[in-house]
């Protein structure tokens, strides 16, 4: 490193490494040179940012702006412990350092790994891990960072370094929960929810669609201690939804969510009434029908004294529950109907009438 002393100008160095390859017993040296500035310069060498001065092992010479550092009888060393990672509790949530130092010559590699699987694998996968060589990272912890996890330190010179360390996760955990009888309208079912780990106390919430659930006259909720029961009775089809269980204490929570999907038959959202249209126009008609599983809706037109599918007529746009009609002319005119049905009965079906008003000019 330059120095100046209340130069106009500062210095700047050349760029410099070792001229002889550095061998274990050898000898080495490295020359730095100002390329600009102007004298009087102070030239220092620093290792690991420490100043050094000639030693036994080194010797400094320098001349003007010129100075040459001289490492004699090279001494490499393998890795020891600075400082090793310990066992380590964590709450869910929470952001954990570690750090896995090691040094000696050349400077040791350091290497995280997690056992997983039966085998130590590289943390590179994990997610919200950053690694920094010797110092760890990783945010918002969770379940999935629990485990036994190691370092390694190496620089090519044996006895390379390994310790271990386990990371505990604090904080309760839910059981996956799944409804205990298949839902059906007008029956009942009930969803079970357990917490398996955890310092008490526990407090159990159920959500569904994201919103807390409290009893009314078709849910029923029994909490004792870690456990809850979650009681559909009659079931209907405004109780498909999605529902969660969320356990939580003092450390954090945990929770697990599913889908409930009543089978029922279809039942009406929009039913297509009577139309008048003139020629030329353009109409649009909705039959909207919902139900688990979702309902099939069928568009027809009472033609020759029977119902046809309507797909045979000109300027007709079919999509699912919707129809739109282009360019009215009288053979649009008359009786429609539609249905849905999922397979489960009663089938829906409806009727209304098209009319046309209006002259065909030719």
């Amino acid at each position: 490193m330059l120095q100046k002393n209340h130069s106009p100008e500062s210095p700047k160095v050349a760029p410099f490494s070792s001229l002889v390859k550095p061998l274990n017993g050898g000898k080495t040296s490295f020359t730095c040179q100002s390329l600009l500035g102007s004298p009087p310069f102070r030239v220092v060498w620093l290792k690991d940012t420490k100043e050094l001065s000639s030693s036994q092992s080194s010797k400094i010479r320098t001349i003007e702006d010129s100075s040459m550092l001289i490492l004699d009888r090279i001494t490499t060393s393998p890795p020891f412990w600075i400082t090793k990672p310990r066992d380590i509790k964590a709450k869910i949530g929470q952001t954990v350092e570690l750090d896995c130092i090691a040094s000696g010559f050349p400077k040791p590699e350091i290497v995280w790994k997690k056992f997983t699987d039966d085998m130590w694998t590289n943390i590179n996968y994990l997610q919200n891990a950053q690694i920094s060589n010797g110092h760890l990272i990783i945010n918002s912890i969770d379940r999935l960072h629990a485990g036994s996890y190691g370092c390694s330190a190496s620089n090519k010179i044996e006895p390379n370094l390994w310790t271990e360390f386990v990371f505990s996760v604090e904080g309760p955990r839910v059981a996956p929960i799944s409804p205990l009888v298949k839902p059906v309208i007008g029956g009942k079912t009930s969803l079970a929810c357990q917490n398996i780990e955890g310092t008490p106390p526990i407090q159990l919430n159920w959500f569904k669609d994201g919103k807390e659930l409290s009893n009314s006259q078709s849910i029923k909720i029994h909490t004792i201690e870690g456990s809850s029961m979650l009681i559909l009775d009659p079931i209907s089809t405004s109780h498909s939804g999605n529902y969660t269980c969320k356990v939580s204490n003092n450390f954090g929570s945990d929770s697990y969510s599913t889908e409930l999907l009543i089978e029922g038959p279809p039942f009406w959202i929009t039913k297509p009434r009577d139309i008048k249209a003139k020629i030329g126009q353009t109409i649009e008609l909705d039959c909207i029908a919902s139900g688990f599983p979702k309902p099939e809706i069928v568009w027809k037109k009472f033609t020759d004294d029977m119902w046809t599918n309507i797909n045979y007529l000109q300027n007709v746009q079919i999509s699912n529950d919707h129809l739109i009609i282009n360019s009215i002319d009288r053979l649009h005119a008359g009786s429609y109907g539609c249905s849905a049905s999922n397979k489960i009965e009663p089938n829906l079906w409806t009727e209304f009438v098209i009319s046309v008003e209006g002259k065909l000019f030719l």
